[in-house]
């Protein structure tokens, strides 16, 4: 059976290296912001089209925070 590339599983180590970071950060964005994975045979795997869902969510949120006025100040000078 032929797997499309969204379909994949990688490894740890093989999902550190796609994003361009170490094992231990990985792990901190599965406890501490949701990063969706799952284990088989003691190994920590993740699916590359949750990967990517979860990638987008997180850059919505953050691009969505950026917009958002930082104090009433600034909600007050955007409206002079």
């Amino acid at each position: 059976m032929k797997q499309t590339i969204t379909e994949m599983e990688v490894s740890l180590t093989e999902l550190a290296e796609l994003m361009q970071t170490t094992e231990p950060r990985i792990l901190r964005l599965v406890e501490t912001q949701g990063l969706p994975t799952f284990r088989k045979f003691s190994e920590w795997r993740f699916r590359l089209n949750e990967v990517s869902a979860w990638m987008n969510r997180q850059s919505f949120a953050t691009a969505a925070r950026e917009r958002r006025p930082r104090s009433f100040e600034a909600t007050q000078s955007q409206r002079a």
